[in-house]
């Protein structure tokens, strides 16, 4: 398990990093969050034309994983992956 936080000197933002082994099915979550000003409601993350999330969505999707948004208090990603894979 790691825990991670990095200060964004330029805004006073923090980024948090999580991940977690789940040890009974050796699934694999990861999140990653942030406490900025959230992204837009109507943002479809799936769907976009920055380069970053293509990537993330196209590695998630090629390595049999779910992702999840929650864009409330700032913003917050989870990515998990199957152990069985």
């Amino acid at each position: 398990m790691f825990d991670a936080v990095v200060e964004n000197s330029s805004n006073g933002g923090i980024l948090r990093l999580k991940g977690s082994l789940k040890k009974n099915s050796g699934d694999l979550m990861l999140k990653v969050s942030d406490n900025g000003v959230g992204l837009p409601k109507d943002l479809d993350f799936r769907d976009t034309k920055t380069f970053g999330m293509q990537l993330v969505n196209t590695l998630v999707d090629q390595l049999g994983g779910a992702i999840e948004l929650k864009s409330e208090r700032g913003t917050e990603f989870t990515i998990m992956f199957s152990g069985q894979t």
